[in-house]
């Protein structure tokens, strides 16, 4: 946060003008105690030999204003162009009998130079008492701040998020980024590898004064893990305040909840809620399709299927089996197995991301099993029937398997 101490300066002359007190008025006026109708007394600077950062306020006392005359104040920083307290060019604030105090902080008025101008009117049988002005302003007295200086953030991720929650967005708020000073963020899945809002390894984004929110759906990352790194920089005398974050993200779960051999594409078999209640629609391609403890009833994959992923939980107690030719095409989210059965039948497999099974048991299509990223069999059974199953041959891959006897080729 941004600290100073206010060192507060009062310049104050205690006098009593009256209208005659500064005007050029004939021998006639004096002798018959006539007014003029106006008259201007315009300070010198009240600055001189200071340099306060903030004009504070201004404070009047005025003994008298009787009827049919009247008391109106001006301010400058130059003497040459004249302001009222709102900041309106060429306008007056009217005082008021009393002492009172008029605002200027929001002006932002510091420097070397300040005047003020006081109008007085009359009718010409009175005039108005200004006794005293004071003015009030002040100096920020910074607290030193490191060249610059890191914040890496805790897991933002709820305790009830799960591994198919999909981060979207990611909101901050910073109330203030004064000159030469600055905030850059980095995103990360693990808190290992950091990254950009374009998912760049390594570099960072810059931060922007305000409310803003950044698009992170592009990076196609899961749950239950998220993590951020903001630097702060700054010149020494000043810092940079961000308020606020949070985390967005869309879970885009559907929770199998269908009677005993129920159809995959069928609306009634699926929930938002895990054991929710169905009619939650059909998941499609930018959706989650996970079965667990909530419905464990067998279900069948009667038309062609594309899913962001297939997860089947280690409650789930049923089996899940492709039906014929009909196919399953995985997205960002990729395979997931820790229980249950899935059998599949003769159409193709896709998954363009990574093949978990650790737990349950997976009877592989006797088409084809294509998988783009790590296949990886630690705990379970998995027998890929007749067909081939294709892995994409990267470094940056892994195939683990428990038993030596499967046959696998590479694409």
């Amino acid at each position: 946060m941004n600290f100073y101490k206010k060192l507060i300066i009062v310049c104050s002359l205690s006098f009593v003008f009256i209208l005659i007190g500064f005007l050029v008025f004939s021998s006639r006026a004096l002798a018959t105690g006539t007014y003029p109708a106006t008259g201007l007394l315009v300070s010198t600077n009240i600055l001189a030999g200071q340099t306060p950062s903030v004009i504070d306020s201004f404070t009047y006392n005025a003994s008298s204003i009787p009827a049919g005359t009247g008391l109106a104040v001006q301010f400058s920083k130059d003497n040459a162009n004249w302001w009222s307290s709102a900041g309106v060019f060429g306008n007056w604030d009217t005082l008021s009998s009393g002492s009172h105090t008029i605002d200027l902080s929001a002006r932002g008025w510091g420097g070397s130079y300040f005047y003020y101008k006081i109008q007085f009117t009359s009718d010409g049988t009175d005039t108005p008492v200004l006794d005293s002005v004071s003015s009030v302003f002040y100096a920020k007295e910074y607290n030193s701040y490191s060249a610059s200086g890191t914040l890496t953030s805790s897991n933002l991720f709820s305790a009830s998020s799960t591994v198919t929650d999909i981060v979207s967005s990611f909101d901050y708020n910073i109330s203030s980024l004064p000159a030469n000073t600055g905030i850059t963020i980095q995103f990360s899945p693990n808190n290992t590898q950091w990254y950009n809002s374009a998912g760049v390894l390594n570099s960072s984004s810059t931060l922007s004064v305000g409310t803003s929110t950044i698009d992170l759906s592009g990076m196609v990352w899961t749950g239950p893990y998220f993590y951020y790194k903001a630097v702060f920089t700054s010149d020494g005398t000043d810092t940079s305040v961000l308020d606020s974050v949070s985390l967005n993200f869309n879970s885009n779960n559907y929770y199998w909840v269908g009677t005993a051999g129920g159809s995959f594409n069928t609306a009634s078999n699926w929930s938002g809620t895990s054991g929710g209640s169905g009619g939650a629609g059909v998941p499609g391609a930018s959706d989650n399709a996970i079965f667990d403890s909530g419905g464990v009833n067998n279900a069948s994959i009667d038309a062609n299927v594309s899913v962001k992923g297939i997860s089947i939980t280690a409650g789930y107690t049923g089996t899940i089996t492709q039906s014929s030719t009909y196919t399953v095409t995985l997205g960002a989210s990729g395979y997931v197995q820790a229980g249950g059965t899935f059998t599949g039948g003769t159409g193709a497999i896709t998954d363009s991301t990574d093949f978990t099974i650790s737990g349950g048991a997976f009877t592989s299509t006797s088409g084809t099993l294509s998988v783009a990223g790590a296949f990886t069999h630690s705990a379970g059974t998995f027998a890929h029937n007749s067909g081939s199953v294709l892995l994409k041959s990267t470094s940056s891959k892994a195939l683990t398997l428990t038993a030596a006897t499967k046959s696998f080729t590479t694409l």
